[in-house]
């Protein structure tokens, strides 16, 4: 039986949403952008999976997180702070462009010239905000942070904008990074918890 999507490959994979077999490349390629895929869909997740996987081991990133694993974190924790309480459906190049936003600001006042870029969109300016606040707060050693400077925090950035055209340049829809910080700051946390709180002999940590 050929996939209907492109009438040509033999279709492998059941997909959900068309209630029909369809070809692994119709179903890597169309995901989330013509095909309505279900949240539970296997091939979804385990595309996800591999998208995360890819985002962990992706140099820029992977790089910055061992130099500068603090501010990077605090960075990603204010990114994901704006889905989880404004917009629950945030996607990676709105952020994407709130943070490109935030760095030409940044490069502009390293020029003496005080100028700051905006979105029109809440969104991308929320994202903006969020970020430029902890940046701010992190760079001025507030709260027991770690003093950063300007050229650590630009090396931050730029390591989540280079890794954010890639996958946006793949999905314009993506939500891949998103969900990866998600998982990845609430790993942190978990991580703290427990640190504080020790489990006693036997007890199963979830």
């Amino acid at each position: 039986m050929k996939c209907p999507l492109c009438n040509r490959r033999k279709g492998i994979r059941h997909c959900p949403a068309l209630n029909s077999l369809i070809c692994s490349l119709c179903c890597g390629t169309k995901r989330r952008r013509t095909i309505i895929c279900p949240d539970d869909c296997v091939h979804l997740i385990a595309g996800r999976e591999y998208q995360v996987q890819r985002i962990n081991d992706f140099e820029p990133l992977e790089e910055i997180r061992k130099l500068s694993p603090d501010f990077l974190n605090n960075i990603e924790q204010s990114i994901i702070l704006v889905r989880d309480t404004r917009f629950r459906n945030l996607l990676d190049r709105e952020v994407k462009e709130g943070l490109e936003n935030l760095l030409k600001t940044i490069e502009t006042a390293e020029r003496k010239i005080i100028y700051e870029y905006r979105s029109t969109n809440p969104r991308i300016q929320i994202v903006t905000d969020s970020v430029k606040q902890m940046i701010e707060k992190q760079q001025k050693g507030e709260d027991g942070l770690r003093p950063v400077s300007v050229e650590e925090t630009k090396a931050c950035l730029m390591a989540i904008i280079v890794t954010l055209r890639s996958l946006v340049r793949q999905n314009p829809e993506s939500t891949i990074y998103l969900d990866f910080i998600h998982r990845y700051t609430q790993g942190i946390i978990r991580k703290s918890i427990n640190s504080l709180n020790p489990p006693k002999a036997g007890k199963i940590i979830y």
